[in-house]
């Protein structure tokens, strides 16, 4: 019998750099004894909300609590009954959907474009009904959904959105940063996401009166 082993490649779908700023940082976070909220926090509320144009930020424990809260918060804003209906695409992370049942509401599943994985805006319209609440579209692996048909159908239906974006943090669409053009943005530095930190820490910029 041969001693050989077979090696087979693996497909990464990315890689981890750490600069010796990023190190510099966390070891000023160690330095200082605060590990939760602390003027870091701070700062990086203001800095993510800044960079996409929204006057606040919200920092939370991961993106689901982000997508949890931020679709909570509109949920009383606008006092939605338990039983409200919100589309989302058919292939999403499980929190998206999850969230909206954790609100009492339920998720409405809307097909996806086959070459980019977001939700395909002329869809969404059969799937409306007296009983929808909102929209969340989400922005899959750095691919921005078309938002510009998404927005045009909530404006003339009366709807809300809470966009989740996040797998897609300073991703542009038409000029735009998703996460930007609508009621509350939602984003996540998860490990597989395009910014990524240990903790997982997210941020929810928002527009909300």
């Amino acid at each position: 019998m041969s001693n050989t082993v077979t090696v087979r490649p693996q497909i990464e779908i990315g890689g981890c750099r750490v600069s010796e700023r990023a190190k510099q940082l966390v070891k000023e976070v160690l330095e200082s004894n605060r590990l939760s909220a602390g003027p870091m926090i701070d700062r990086s509320e203001r800095e993510i909300a800044g960079l996409h144009a929204r006057r606040s930020g919200i920092f939370t424990n991961c993106g689901t609590s982000a997508l949890q809260s931020a679709l909570a918060a509109v949920k009383e804003q606008y006092s939605w009954q338990d039983g409200g209906e919100v589309p989302a695409p058919a292939v999403m992370f499980v929190a998206t959907s999850n969230v909206v049942l954790y609100n009492g509401l339920r998720t409405v599943f809307v097909d996806i474009e086959p070459d980019r994985f977001c939700i395909v805006p002329r869809e969404i319209e059969r799937h409306i009904t007296p009983r929808t609440r909102a929209m969340m579209p989400v922005h899959i692996a750095a691919l921005p959904c078309e938002m510009d048909p998404v927005l045009e159908i909530v404006a003339r239906r009366g709807l809300r959105v809470v966009e989740d974006s996040a797998e897609s943090m300073f991703v542009k669409y038409r000029g735009r940063s998703v996460g930007s053009m609508s009621d509350i943005g939602c984003f996540s530095t998860y490990v597989g996401h395009v910014i990524t930190t240990d903790a997982g820490a997210s941020a929810s910029p928002t527009r909300m009166n």
